[in-house]
């Protein structure tokens, strides 16, 4: 199983989905990790950091077809229309306040 941790896109978000820790921890248990180029820079991660734990950077689109998607906020519309039929998304929604 592929997990994807793409860019946030909301303005102001300074936040990803995974740390190099988790990332360790998640390739311990037999996912592979795809971390979008610069995914993690407003949070003082690097591409190297993620790399060097055994992560792949991959490009926005590449990160959108993994099969897992690891998210801190909502996709937008354009982000949703980039995933493959089946992936499962884990995120923070709000429909009742971001219909």
């Amino acid at each position: 199983m592929i997990i994807g941790i793409p860019k946030e896109s909301l303005k102001g978000e300074n936040r990803v989905a995974g740390s190099p820790s988790s990332i360790t921890a998640l390739i311990k248990l037999g996912f592979t990790i795809q971390v979008q180029k610069s995914a993690g820079t407003k949070a003082s991660f690097t591409d190297n950091d993620y790399s060097d734990c055994g992560a792949e950077i991959v490009a926005k689109k590449g990160c959108w077809q993994s099969d897992i998607i690891l998210k801190v906020n909502a996709p937008t519309i354009d982000e949703v229309e980039l995933m493959q039929e089946g992936t499962t998304l884990i995120s923070f929604i709000a429909p009742k306040t971001k219909p």
